[in-house]
């Protein structure tokens, strides 16, 4: 969240950013956002608050969701509901290792690559159609902390340059995966 809050007050980051929500009171992002004058709201993700988060996103014009720490199935109800792009970003290369602890599981499985993949959002763990990857070369990284800390970095450069995409339209899907025109 808040890289692309910092990509937006660059002028890095096309859409703005018109509201923030989580579903834990006490996360970092809203802390952050509140700092910057962004409305933020926390109230449990469950399906009695789906109407309740579907009438703030209409309230503040949202036409577009980006996950950033959102540890939760969205339910197909809900993407129903919402009629524009949801997306994630992911510390692997998916379809490779979906789920928690993404980047352990790669340096326990013994992997030379991995990276983050941006992806639209179905109701799937780690699913929909991949829009973005990056990767790197993890196999001199001595434990599973150290991939995790250059994977973020590559989240940190992935994620606007993906929202941007998507909310320009520069790009298409082959095969679930994306291209960018440019």
């Amino acid at each position: 969240m808040s890289a692309l809050i910092e990509r937006n007050k660059a002028g890095d980051l096309v859409p703005k950013i018109n509201m923030v929500y989580s579903n834990k009171r006490n996360a970092a992002g809203l802390t952050r956002s509140k700092n910057e004058g962004i409305p933020t709201f926390s109230f449990p993700f469950n399906a009695k608050n789906h109407g309740r988060l579907l009438g703030l996103l209409i309230d503040h014009g949202i036409e577009m969701i980006a996950l950033a720490g959102f540890m939760r199935i969205i339910p197909h109800s809900f993407l129903k509901d919402f009629s524009h792009p949801v997306l994630n970003i992911h510390p692997s290369l998916l379809p490779s290792f979906k789920g928690l602890d993404a980047q352990k599981q790669a340096f326990e499985a013994g992997e030379k690559m991995s990276g983050a993949t941006v992806h639209f959002v179905d109701d799937s763990l780690d699913g929909g159609e991949i829009i973005m990857q990056e990767c790197i070369d993890i196999s001199m990284h001595q434990n599973a902390q150290a991939v995790a800390d250059a994977i973020l970095e590559i989240e940190h450069k992935l994620y606007y340059k993906a929202v941007n995409a998507v909310w320009n339209k520069t790009y298409s899907i082959s095969e679930k995966r994306g291209i960018l025109e440019d």
